[in-house]
């Protein structure tokens, strides 16, 4: 018998499967097995029965494609059927796409075969999209055109026969098949259809081998071929199918509005006076029931049809009205067109939009925290946020969740970069290995916290020998061979530069290579680990740069994780299991193919990176989710986010390979319509409230579209709920009807970032130990240090693009670093030292120019800037090196009577000053000799003098405690004011100038000259695009803390 449960309530069909589960139990020696084709559903209803039942349900939940391939497999054990899943048909195709060439018919795609030939069969980018393309479609045919499978399958590959119905651009697709067959034998939709055709006749060898019931759940994308397969079997054994549905008749509801049946004028006329909710969202299920009610009328299937539907208003205590949510739902059982109530107080479905996905975010974590808090009937476990965007959500969940009040939350897919350090330094190195090598790759690379675990190094040591590389002479790449032959400037040239001056005391010339050591000066890493560490990455980075079979791949990551460099016993669990996935994905490929670098990043992508969460571990956690997943689970409160145009309904373009655009036929798929679906699921899965939000702009402030189905569904509820309370069930918006589109009440700023309203504590802190490096990173940075604090680090824009053509004043600042870097200004004799420099040979001995160029140009710049730094330090006869200690804090520093010395080899900016007056400070609470600080900075080429006057001991003492106090408060709530445009503004305050301009000029900018402040990274992150200088300006903090902060630095120079 085919039994077919539908209802709108998921609980029931938990209650029915239990039930009859219950009633009707496996053999002992059975293995109960249940098809749900969603894997978090699986995990609800197993749970669900367990509770029922007062068992631990012993069952195991495959998808519908998994149990009818193991059933068919089952019937036929005699024949041997192999998979034709997604993954064997692909790598099939891939073993037969070179024979496929030698066929006249495949022209279409002979660019790529002959490609794929002449690359020696490499399997690259271009070449595996092909593959998955055309492995979709076959998976397609398979499903719904079987009989034209089967029609392959009968015909020889030389009767012509085998073209019909096709365009000559389709004739290679019947010829692969073939080839595919050869290697997978008949596909299982052929052992189907037998047992569809001729099952009479099997009746007798069939029934032994077939289970005592199947249980279908919740599946509503059942393909024509599998209803008619699970239909005969019907005749067999008992085929229970559970559907969720809204409601009765939908096909005819949505027909009728299309006008395919007739109604008398009256009845058509009330009918069609609103779009309905059944017309929006609903075409894919009615479709889809409308099938299954065909199908087994015109094979004559018995079946027992069961429709519990259940009203959701039923069960309102006593004077309550319905909720305007259990309206809609009850509402959809039979469409009665009623007129939708609504109360004051009624949010029981709300739509509301933001300015952008961040602060959609944020109002929702604001909601929970409401709802929570009012109602202790919800927990946080009674909670879902669907939405299509997780992946891009994921940076600021960390951040939004558990900020403030921190609200538990469970992601459904979990991405094992995220769980598995190993796995994500090994993604690191094949992404870096397919790039063009700079320093920002290398950058990368060493910031990665497994890479420094395992060397033992930290990011202050990484910043170190990343300013040494630059020195060095590195511009890009890491061999001779991606530079093209030239081996200069490459990071194999800058190791040799390191080992030579490891090798050698002083400066060593190999003029054969034409290359000179490179040591540096009083560097606090130990070079020879470093050596160490540079080789193994070059060493890895090269093994990466190849191409292999999957097989051959996993023995290169085992060389890479398996040597005497890469030894630590913390990872060794790690390792082991991502190369137990790496063998479980070896098995299921079964290719020999041979994949390029891009090729394989793609794949463990796919394979390993989007792993579906255990369930089992939520706990007391407002479960995050997409649609598709969570779709079916009921909640409570369900949060459906992201509802703009661009990402609901998702939309794909036909592909034009597919067969299935030759003629359409009911039943086949729609992507748009299924994704429609989705909402009206979620909408059923929820019991008391359901808020769908959108946002007006994306992060760079493009406009948004709200999603159409969504606009229709607000326009269909006004018009369906009276006058007096259209608006009690939207937010921050309106609908322009003359437009037909969302626009906001407000009006609506540039994108806002993490920061949205200045918050400080301006409390005293006790705390008085500090880091003295920490200090001058706080006090240069603030926003920067305080995401830093919360692990988020904004891209930085930083540019290394040297010139072989000319010196750039990034390269003048590097090589008079390098030109300097070995005078000890200690010595007596410093200023002789400067004046012999060879400069020449220094521009090309150390990578920055090539020798073939003009550099005499050059040369006398440098020259130029070497005399006047040697004219600003004719007076400076006795500088000596000290050192100064004060509990955790040590600064080494250049001293010249009673004023230290600070050399730097590029202009002067507000970092700059402020480290050094951070530093004048601390050394000014020690030695009370000190009364300045000289600063040489270079400015147009020239050397140039500022100095800064210290404060008494005293005062340098009240000076580090007050900037501590506001540095202690800063770490909860960011510094409520951008440093470089408060120190203009306190500046031109002291000059009795217009301050607020010069914060303006500062924190904007000019677009033709310069960018602002609010243009860097950090800013954009804290404050969003374009703050207003007002949001600023006005906080109550901004004179008091800009006055403590930058007025003693500037009274120390002006």
């Amino acid at each position: 018998m085919l039994n077919i449960y539908k209802t709108n309530k998921i609980e029931l069909i938990s209650e029915v499967l239990a039930k009859e589960i219950l009633i009707n139990p496996p053999f002992i020696t059975d293995n109960l097995k249940i098809s749900i084709q969603n894997y978090f559903l699986s995990k609800w209803i197993k749970d669900q029965i367990t509770l029922k039942n007062d068992i631990n349900a012993l069952c195991e939940f495959q998808t519908l494609a998994e149990y009818t391939e193991e059933l068919v497999r089952n019937l036929y054990k005699d024949q041997k059927v192999k998979s034709w899943n997604f993954e064997s048909i692909k790598w099939s195709i891939v073993e037969s796409f070179e024979e496929l060439g030698q066929f006249k018919e495949s022209w279409p795609l002979i660019n790529w075969i002959n490609k794929f030939i002449k690359n020696k069969k490499i399997l690259d980018s271009e070449i595996y999209a092909l593959i998955l393309r055309i492995t979709k479609v076959f998976s397609d045919y398979i499903l719904y055109r079987p009989e034209m499978i089967e029609k392959w399958h009968n015909t020889d590959l030389q009767n012509s026969n085998l073209f019909s119905g096709l365009n000559n651009d389709q004739y290679w697709q019947p010829i692969l098949f073939k080839l595919i067959e050869r290697k997978l034998n008949k596909p299982t939709c052929i052992f189907m259809r037998e047992i569809i055709n001729d099952i009479n006749n099997l009746k007798n060898s069939l029934k032994i081998k077939i289970p005592k019931n199947i249980y279908i759940v919740a599946s509503n994308n059942l393909s024509k071929l599998q209803i008619s397969f699970y239909s005969k079997l019907s005749e067999l054994t008992n085929v229970n199918i559970y559907l969720l549905s809204p409601g009765h008749d939908l096909w005819d509801r949505i027909n009728i509005e299309d006008g395919s049946i007739s109604l008398d004028s009256y009845n058509k006329k009330n009918y069609l006076l609103n779009e309905s909710i059944e017309s929006i969202f609903c075409k894919f299920i009615a479709n889809y029931e409308k099938l299954i009610e065909e199908t087994t009328f015109n094979e004559e299937i018995k079946v027992n049809i069961q429709l519990p539907f259940i009203d959701p208003t039923i069960n309102l205590k006593k004077n309550h009205k319905p909720p305007l949510l259990h309206q809609i739902q009850k509402s959809l059982i039979h469409n009665n067109n009623q007129i939708l109530n609504i109360e004051n107080n009624d949010e029981s479905i709300f739509f509301k939009s933001s300015k952008n996905i961040l602060i959609e975010l944020e109002n929702i974590k604001n909601e929970i925290k409401s709802i929570c808090t009012s109602n202790k009937d919800i927990n946080y476990c009674d909670i879902l946020v669907a939405t299509n965007q997780i992946n891009s959500l994921k940076p600021y969940l960390k951040f939004v969740f558990n900020s403030d009040e921190r609200i538990p939350y469970f992601l459904s897919i979990k991405n094992y970069k995220e769980n598995s350090p190993i796995y994500n330094l090994l993604k690191i190195f094949i992404e870096i290995a397919n790039k063009k090598i700079t320093i920002n790759e290398i950058r990368e690379l060493l910031s990665d916290d497994t890479l420094q675990s395992i060397y033992n190094f930290n990011n202050a040591e990484r910043e170190e020998i990343l300013s040494y590389l630059i020195d060095s002479g590195f511009h890009w790449g890491i061999s001779r061979k991606e530079r093209l032959g030239e081996y200069k400037n490459s990071l194999d040239w800058c190791i040799k530069r390191f080992t030579l001056g490891q090798i050698y005391s002083g400066d060593f010339y190999i003029k054969k290579t034409d290359i000179n050591s490179y040591a540096p000066n009083n560097p606090s890493i130990d070079i020879n680990k470093w050596i160490l560490i540079l080789n193994e990455i070059v060493r890895i980075i090269k093994s990466l740069r190849s191409t292999n079979s999957f097989e051959n791949w996993i023995s290169i990551f085992r060389n890479i994780f398996h040597n005497d460099v890469i030894q630590n016993k913390k990872f060794n669990d790690e390792i082991n299991n991502l190369f137990k996935i790496l063998g479980d994905i070896s098995r299921i490929i079964n290719s020999e193919a041979i994949l390029d670098l891009n090729v394989l990043n793609e794949i463990l992508s796919n394979y390993i990176n989007n792993q579906t969460s255990n369930l089992d571990r939520r706990k007391n956690e407002v479960l995050i989710s997409t649609i598709e997943n969570s779709r079916l689970l009921p909640h409570k409160i369900i949060f459906l986010m992201g509802m703009n145009q661009e990402i609901y309904p998702k939309s794909i373009d036909k592909d034009k390979i597919n067969i299935l655009n030759n003629e359409y036929r009911f039943g086949d798929p729609s992507l748009i319509d299924k994704e429609k679906y989705f909402f009206l699921e979620l909408l059923l899965s929820c019991r008391e409230k359901f808020i769908i939000s959108w946002s007006n702009y994306d992060f760079e402030n493009n406009s948004l579209e709200i999603s159409s189905p969504i606009r229709k569904l607000i326009n269909l509820l006004k018009n369906q709920i009276d006058r007096n309370h259209q608006d009690n069930f939207i937010t921050d918006m309106e609908i322009n009807r003359s437009q037909n589109k969302m626009i906001s009440n407000k009006s609506l700023d540039p994108n806002e970032g993490l920061i949205k309203s200045l918050k400080f504590k301006n409390e005293y802190s006790q705390n008085k130990k500090y880091n003295l490096q920490e200090l001058i990173k706080w006090f240069k940075s603030p926003q920067l240090y305080w995401l830093r604090q919360r692990n988020i680090f904004p891209k930085k824009k930083f540019i290394h693009n040297p010139s072989d053509e000319k010196i750039s004043n990034y390269e003048k600042y590097k090589l008079l670093n390098n030109l300097l870097s070995n005078i000890d200004l200690e010595e007596t004799d410093y200023k002789n030292k400067l004046n012999k420099l060879k400069i020449k040979e220094m521009i090309i001995s150390n990578g920055i120019i090539s020798p073939k160029n003009n550099i005499y140009i050059n040369e006398l710049e440098v020259h130029k800037s070497i005399q006047s730094l040697i004219c600003n330090f004719k007076d400076l006869n006795n500088i000596q090196r000290k050192y100064q200690k004060s509990e955790s804090n040590k600064l080494e520093y250049f001293k010249c009577d009673n004023k230290i010395i600070e050399l730097i080899h590029s202009n002067i900016n507000f970092q700059k000053r402020s480290e050094t007056w951070i530093k004048l400070l601390f050394i000014s609470t020690l030695d009370q000799d000190i009364n300045k600080a000289q600063i040489i900075y270079r400015k147009n080429n020239l050397y140039n003098v500022e100095i800064l006057n210290a404060p008494f001991k005293s005062d340098a003492i009240r000076l580090i405690d007050q900037y501590l106090n506001i540095y202690h408060n800063s770490l909860e709530y960011c510094l409520p004011l951008p440093p470089e445009s408060s120190y203009k503004y306190i500046f031109s305050f002291m000059k009795n100038k217009n301050h607020e301009k010069a914060f303006v000029d500062e924190w904007i900018g000019n677009k033709n000259f310069n960018l602002g402040e609010r243009d860097k990274p950090e800013m954009q992150l804290c404050y969003g695009y374009e703050k207003d200088p007002n949001f600023f300006l006005n906080d109550e903090y901004f004179q008091e803390l800009s006055l403590k902060l930058y007025k003693p630095l500037i009274k120390s120079f002006l």
